[in-house]
């Protein structure tokens, strides 16, 4: 997620390193793709240096991999900075996921539900799924403010922060749940929930209350709001995420947007087949 009236990093290009010949076999893939995966993180842009301290790798072996995921248009190079970030590669693949027929349906019958969500609460909102260990936007519609946040549309946050991860998590079978934060939960900010306990602990609050908040914990001075979209067979397929700056999106404006938030998380539940259990 990014505060958008920061001026752009750099989109970075291919340069004018040529190709080379990648290393053999599956020891070479993972390293490689350990590599990739260091951009999937809270830090975007690395450099050589950092990539091979990061990495574990010597300087040479970490170059060398660079420029294999470089020819494959994996990484971009910027040519000014000499600073690698993730390439259009990556986003192609990632249009695979975000545009199959299920995930098409869904944002069209969202669409309209977003659109008045964005223009009562005057931020951001944007439509999140769970792609495995991750959630991923998938559409997203900004804010008028010129101080907004956003996190891109593919652009791809991990599961136990921020409350739209939350409100995925949330309506899971407990064993899913227990396995998706098994192991360390990274601390992006200082109050970043990182006791599995205490997060499978406010999980429950969420359900009970209908909906997620989180105030700073995936990215400092953010605010959110997040509920979820339920298919046919009454699983989360999504949820819709308001967020906006922690001074402007407070408590006060999250409980006025709350009501209108669960009225459109269900009717899209409904226009997607699903029927609530009467009680």
């Amino acid at each position: 997620m990014t505060t958008e009236r920061r001026s752009a990093s750099a989109t970075g290009v291919a340069g004018t390193i040529p190709p080379v010949a990648a290393e053999t076999g599956t020891r070479a893939v993972d390293r490689a793709l350990s590599v990739l995966h260091l951009f999937v993180g809270t830090k975007s842009s690395w450099t050589l240096t950092e990539v091979a301290r990061a990495s574990g790798f010597t300087v040479s072996t970490a170059h060398r991999l660079l420029k294999a995921l470089l020819a494959h248009e994996l990484i971009a190079l910027d040519p000014q900075t000499r600073a690698y970030t993730l390439g259009v590669e990556v986003m192609r693949l990632a249009r695979g996921i975000i545009d199959s027929e299920d995930r098409h349906r869904l944002q069209v019958v969202a669409h309209p539900e977003l659109e008045r969500l964005r223009d009562l609460s005057g931020e951001t909102v944007g439509l999140h799924v769970r792609i495995t260990r991750n959630r991923v936007c998938i559409a997203e519609l900004s804010s008028p403010h010129a101080l907004r946040l956003a996190s891109t549309v593919g652009g791809v946050q991990p599961l136990h922060a921020g409350a739209a991860s939350k409100a995925l998590l949330a309506w899971l079978p407990d064993a899913q749940r227990a396995d998706l934060l098994n192991g360390d939960l990274p601390r992006l900010t200082p109050l970043t929930i990182t006791d599995a306990a205490v997060f499978d602990s406010e999980l429950q609050e969420i359900r009970q209350r209908g909906y997620a908040i989180s105030q700073g914990e995936s990215v400092a001075g953010a605010s959110a709001a997040s509920a979820p979209i339920f298919g046919m067979d009454g699983s989360v397929v999504a949820v819709i995420n308001v967020t906006g700056p922690i001074d402007r999106f407070d408590r006060t404006a999250i409980n006025a947007i709350a009501p209108d938030l669960l009225n459109s998380t269900k009717m899209i539940s409904e226009q997607l087949g699903f029927q609530p259990h009467e009680d």
